[in-house]
């Protein structure tokens, strides 16, 4: 765990990173509905946290991770893992990607928070998703919302997605909008409610959220909160 941490605090203000503590990793990918995926990407995969649960639950997937840090460590992944260091939201890495190992059955994924210097192509990535011209989408960049527009992108129809994203996606009234256009072109499945802490060296609030690349099927959306002594 110290060694898990001092890379946290060596990176975090490079690139706004706050890595997925193995535990959180693995409750998110518990609860992907998907029994059998074949493909599953992973975006800003961080330390690869997500990618080695997945491996764990899903021993024949192929698992790709995406992560532009060189502080990445990923020597426990063998077999079906593929690593790419390259740029999460370039507007062409779906092309690249797809050309390779085509889409994906299931998306994991932890966005940096940070807010990237605000690029034209950004602008086509939100499009692409539905997620364009929302009231809560500054030209500075929310990297949650331009990572979950990416991971939309690489996910094939009928995919799943398991993404954290700051609790004012899920509660904040600025993103009222944004969670508009999700309910409106995507079956939004659960919500689960992570407790302060679960991020190293910060006690930013968050949230999991998990949706199908599909039209809506689901009247109720499931709420759940991760207790902090455990427990959902």
């Amino acid at each position: 765990m110290e060694k898990f941490d001092n890379v946290v605090l060596n990176s975090r203000a490079k690139y706004g990173q706050f890595y997925t503590d193995p535990n959180v990793g693995r409750l998110l990918v518990s609860r992907i509905e998907t029994a059998a995926p074949n493909s599953v990407i992973d975006l800003g995969a961080g330390l690869g946290s997500l990618s080695m649960a997945a491996s764990k639950k899903w021993k024949s997937a192929s698992i790709v991770s995406v992560e532009l840090d060189n502080l990445s460590y990923f020597s426990s992944l063998k077999g079906n893992h593929f690593h790419i260091y390259a740029d999460a939201l370039d507007y062409d890495l779906p092309n690249k990607i797809k050309n390779e190992y085509g889409e994906f059955d299931v998306a994991l994924c932890n966005p940096p928070y940070t807010r990237p210097l605000w690029k034209p192509e950004y602008e086509k990535i939100l499009e692409e998703a539905g997620l364009s011209e929302t009231r809560g989408v500054p030209k500075d960049g929310r990297a949650e919302l331009l990572f979950l527009a990416q991971n939309l992108r690489l996910t094939k129809n009928g995919g799943e997605l398991g993404v954290i994203v700051p609790s004012g996606i899920i509660t904040g009234e600025r993103s009222l909008d944004i969670r508009k256009k999700l309910l409106d072109n995507y079956c939004v499945g659960s919500v689960v409610d992570l407790p302060r802490g679960v991020f190293s060296n910060t006690e930013a609030k968050a949230h999991i959220l998990f949706l199908k690349k599909s039209s809506p099927y689901k009247k109720n959306i499931k709420l759940y909160e991760v207790k902090k002594e455990g427990g959902v």
